[in-house]
């Protein structure tokens, strides 16, 4: 069964309402009219109840609003702008008031308030469909895989990714200058940067030393300020930046998945030379440090 509400009105003078509401446009189902009440149908669902005062008490002891005062406006959609136009022309010529509050015109959506006989508000409004159609869909977010294979323990090769100095070593590939905030405990938040100060701010997801780092990545970061909840940020998040490292007869394989939207791209191209440096770093850690405190 269609669910309805029935809105009751109470009022002074019962044949005065009806026809008044019949001039806006509902019609009356007399199985449920008679002398003291009537009942006023808009759609399926929408039905007012118009009930004299006598009627009106037999349901609550509480006070009738005075006239001119207002407890609650109920609003109808139109189909148009001048449907709405017209209602508001038919309440001034039927007893009623017109624009009884300042009319609203915001272009997508136009709306007029009215009151009836016993001073009832009612609103009309027509909104424009087409500025409520479907968003467009949020940007897909594919898992990327790369792999690296590195002569060198998976101790030395944790170790070489998360150090400050060796992380913008083999991150350069993607921008001079990258550096994090945070530390990289499971559940810390990190905030990973350009000398800018843009980035993104993500959370450590997970974190077994050695064997599996996964980074959660949350928001965008402009100028230091964290957005987490935009639109733009919503289209993806979360996404995920995961290593895995397995341990072989020749020293570690270093794999990377991440998820990214076609708008990176560009990192996805910078990636292999990532890994590459991150090797270079590992195999020669010693030498490399060396060279960074000279």
């Amino acid at each position: 069964m269609t669910k309805m509400i029935f809105v009751n009105l109470p009022v002074t003078d019962l044949k005065r309402s009806i026809a008044f509401y019949k001039a806006l446009g509902f019609e009356q189902n007399l199985q449920f009219s008679d002398d003291t009440a009537a009942c006023m149908v808009w759609s399926e669902a929408i039905h007012a109840m118009l009930l004299t005062h006598a009627k009106w008490h037999t349901f609550t002891e509480r006070p009738i609003p005075p006239a001119g005062t207002s407890g609650v406006m109920l609003t109808l959609s139109m189909d148009s702008r001048e449907e709405v136009d017209r209602m508001n022309r038919a309440a001034e010529e039927n007893g009623g008031q017109a624009d009884v509050n300042p009319v609203q015109d915001l272009g997508f959506m136009y709306g007029r308030d009215l009151a009836d006989p016993d001073e009832n508000l009612w609103g009309a409004v027509w909104m424009d469909p087409a500025a409520f159609s479907a968003p467009e869909p949020a940007p897909a977010l594919e898992r990327r895989r790369w792999s690296v294979d590195i002569a060198a323990p998976a101790s030395r090769v944790y170790e070489a990714l998360i150090g400050p100095d060796s992380y913008a070593a083999w991150t350069s590939a993607f921008g001079n200058g990258l550096y994090f905030e945070g530390a990289w405990r499971e559940g810390e938040r990190m905030r990973f940067l350009t000398p800018g100060r843009d980035g993104v701010v993500s959370e450590i997801a997970e974190n077994r030393p050695n064997e599996f780092l996964s980074i959660r990545h949350v928001g965008y970061i402009v100028g230091g300020v964290e957005d987490t909840v935009s639109e733009a940020v919503r289209a993806w998040a979360p996404a995920y930046e995961n290593y895995t490292f397995t341990a072989t007869p020749q020293g570690t394989t270093l794999i990377v998945d991440q998820d990214m939207t076609d708008e990176f791209k560009e990192m996805a191209q910078a990636w292999p030379e990532a890994l590459a440096r991150l090797k270079v770093v590992c195999e020669n850690l010693s030498s490399w440090r060396q060279q960074t405190r000279q």
